[in-house]
């Protein structure tokens, strides 16, 4: 019996399939389930019943699980205490995170981290939501950059940023319009006050690296000065004004998915879902392309398209997404995951001063 065979059998078991846990661990599927077979062989008894879909755990899988899932913790404990007396000169650091997302916060952060811990290896996995939960809870991630609420109670959290959600619209819809118009009047009566409104890269307010003291904080809505969400009151398009158009969203399993489908339930209508895509830059393309409208987060905006989705606050209460590094709450943190949560405050210090979104806005993470 040697770790693979462990983390194999862990993984069937919590897929309940042996091509989904080959597709996790990164082997082909016929290894695996020789690996499997050597496992059973070694202690004299079959562990998956494998006349049904899908597999379940026969008496003595059922006995071993609990052991299997105890080695692999105390494995990730063992690691964690070698970096430990390492001091964080070598190690590795396995973060989780929202394709999404990642691309937009991860590489300026993970370069930060890479300049001050030379030897730890950096290695990222991109998920859905609900795929990226349950690596945060078998362990097989040491941090996980994802929304809140985090999927399950078992895992613990530090908030990075808030960030607004924007209503995408076709280009020349007839709401995009007239609130270009709204628009273009209020600034012609109202003088400019404090930082622009313009959903730019978020990303890009990243120090490039961090010498010295702390770098400046990431803006995230009201936090950094002017949001992109009016007030109560102020312009905006309520989200009840597009009850009657076709929404295009995320597939079910991505926690965003959730949150649309709570704001539109809070503004009083169930939305018609025309097309389900896991990327979001797809659904900014179809609703460039006149098919639906959207809602984005601030940060994922794409403006590169020509035409581009007219990008539109919302009015009433501002909606709005909590960016977390989540982990398992009863599972010691190696210190390369230690360093990096540091890391974090340093470059996103209004996280400190974190207050937890109305429950109004606060959807579960997976479907």
């Amino acid at each position: 019996m040697n770790l693979h065979h462990i983390r194999y059998f862990v993984s069937v078991a919590r897929h309940r399939s042996f091509t989904r846990a080959a597709a996790e661990n990164m082997v082909a599927q016929p290894s695996l389930s020789q690996q499997i077979r050597r496992l059973e062989e070694e202690l004299g008894a079959p562990l998956f019943d494998r006349s049904q879909t899908p597999v379940r755990l026969t008496d003595a899988g059922e006995a071993l699980l609990p052991h299997a899932e105890a080695i692999l913790r105390q494995v990730e404990a063992a690691r964690a205490a070698v970096e430990e007396r390492l001091g964080l000169r070598s190690g590795r650091l396995v973060l989780g995170s929202l394709p999404m997302t990642g691309s937009r916060l991860l590489p300026r952060a993970i370069t930060a981290y890479r300049r001050r811990y030379p030897g730890i290896q950096v290695i990222l996995r991109e998920e859905s939501t609900l795929r990226l939960t349950e690596l945060a809870l078998s362990g097989e991630t040491d941090l996980t950059l994802t929304t809140l609420p985090p999927g399950s109670p078992d895992l613990d959290w530090q908030p990075l940023l808030t960030e607004p959600i924007l209503l995408a619209l076709p280009p020349d819809h007839p709401l995009a319009a007239a609130w270009r118009q709204q628009e273009g009047d209020r600034q012609q009566t109202v003088p400019a006050q404090g930082p622009t409104s313009n959903p730019a890269d978020w990303a890009a307010q990243l120090p490039a690296d961090l010498p010295g003291g702390s770098p400046p904080p990431c803006q995230a809505g009201a936090e950094g000065g002017a949001s992109p969400h009016p007030p109560a009151g102020q312009p905006g398009v309520p989200l009840s004004a597009v009850a009657d158009e076709p929404f295009l969203v995320m597939k079910p399993g991505y926690g965003f998915r959730d949150l649309v489908l709570a704001a539109c339930h809070a503004a009083g209508f169930a939305p018609r879902i025309a097309f389900e895509s896991a990327q979001i830059e797809t659904l900014q393309a179809m609703v460039a392309a006149g098919l639906g409208v959207t809602l984005v987060p601030q940060m994922a905006t794409d403006r590169s398209l020509n035409p581009s989705p007219a990008f539109v606050p919302l009015a009433g209460l501002p909606l709005t997404r909590t960016l977390a590094l989540v982990w398992r709450r009863d599972r010691p943190l190696p210190r390369s995951a230690e360093a990096f949560l540091q890391l974090s405050s340093e470059l996103w210090p209004s996280s400190h001063d974190f207050q937890r979104l109305p429950e109004t806005w606060k959807a579960p993470s997976s479907s």
